[in-house]
């Protein structure tokens, strides 16, 4: 699926679009995000592209969906 949808290339494309247009425009998303790294896109898209079958990128650097669900501990998120 990881080819089908673009791989490396596309998931970037589309997380840093994501990010960058629609996140700071959304009530609910911005001050989640107000103050993420830079490279928060390109993480999450190593992610997406690790879930979709793709290389093992996030996993290699970051440490894998137990480092990332950590990271969004005490982060406030609700249902909403």
């Amino acid at each position: 699926m990881f080819e089908w949808a673009g791989g490396t290339a596309a998931f970037t494309r589309m997380t840093r679009l994501f990010y960058e247009k629609y996140v700071p425009a959304d009530e609910l998303l911005a001050p989640l995000f107000a103050d993420m790294a830079a490279d928060h896109p390109e993480r999450v898209a190593a992610w997406l592209g690790e879930t979709f079958g793709g290389p093992t990128t996030y996993s290699e650097r970051y440490g894998g969906y137990d480092w990332m669900v950590s990271q969004h501990l005490g982060k406030g998120l609700t249902e909403a």
